[in-house]
């Protein structure tokens, strides 16, 4: 358990007391789990266990899928077995770019963020940022310029 991971559930605490399940992992004799604890959760490595033998159409509207949609049921959820056997994924390639002879890659859109970084990277290509200094005034004006430079 990782110093961030615990104040994570000392945010959440009163959301997971609500399911006993959860708060004997996470709130063992009603305190939160301590940095440095080993958190063993057994069902859950079975149930991943058991989507490697069995393949995702165990969870997608097989038994694993219909013990959820019950429990999601019992516990007034949203997630129904329609749901999940309705639920399908969409393949897209991934962003790539170069810089200095390197690929970059990263996911494609709706996130943006490796776009951004493409981009960025590409205006930087420009410059010999090596020899500008580490956070220089030299490098500040240099992504500045290159920033100006693209809004023309």
């Amino acid at each position: 358990m990782t110093p961030y991971l615990q104040e994570c559930v000392c945010d959440a605490a009163a959301d997971l007391a609500r399911d006993a399940d959860i708060a004997k992992l996470y709130l063992p004799g009603g305190m939160p789990i301590q940095p440095g604890s080993r958190l063993i959760n057994g069902d859950y490595a079975e149930t991943l266990r058991s989507i490697a033998r069995k393949g995702p159409d165990i969870l997608y509207g097989g038994e694993l899928g219909r013990h959820l949609a019950e429990h999601m049921a019992q516990e007034q959820g949203f997630l129904t077995l329609d749901d999940l056997t309705g639920y399908g994924t969409i393949d897209h390639e991934p962003l790539r770019g170069l810089y200095r002879g390197y690929e970059v890659v990263g996911p494609p859109t709706p996130s943006f963020g490796p776009l951004h970084i493409i981009q960025t990277l590409n205006i930087l290509e420009g410059y010999d940022i090596g020899t500008l200094g580490f956070a220089s005034g030299d490098t500040a004006s240099a992504g500045r310029s290159a920033e100006d430079r693209f809004r023309r």
